[in-house]
């Protein structure tokens, strides 16, 4: 496993706010940030699976999530390794926009 290449990967990060009165669907379709963190997502999830191979779990499109701040979308890709754990997750909501990548070593 070549750990310096997944040590390179950084948080792409960034809030954004929203009047409340732009629904879930109406913000992702104007948003072209939604498709910009996406390609992202799968820009990092590639080299991973260079990296980790294949992974334990993922999500292949954004699943939508609700909760008590409303409606939002994420996705996420776990590797479970004898060595590595390491989650890939992208969370995008009217207020906060994340793909976050973390990485334990085992040994």
């Amino acid at each position: 496993m070549k750990k310096g290449l997944i040590l390179m990967l950084s948080s792409y990060h960034k809030t954004f706010h929203f009047p409340k009165t732009i629904t879930l669907w109406r913000w992702k379709d104007e948003s072209k940030k939604f498709d910009k963190y996406n390609s992202e997502y799968e820009r990092i999830k590639k080299v991973l699976l260079t990296q980790l191979g294949t992974p334990t779990s993922t999500d292949t499109t954004a699943k939508t999530v609700t909760s008590d701040r409303g409606k939002y979308f994420t996705r996420n890709t776990l590797w479970e390794t004898e060595d590595v754990h390491a989650e890939l997750n992208m969370i995008f909501e009217s207020m906060t926009y994340r793909v976050r990548l973390t990485i334990y070593w085992k040994k």
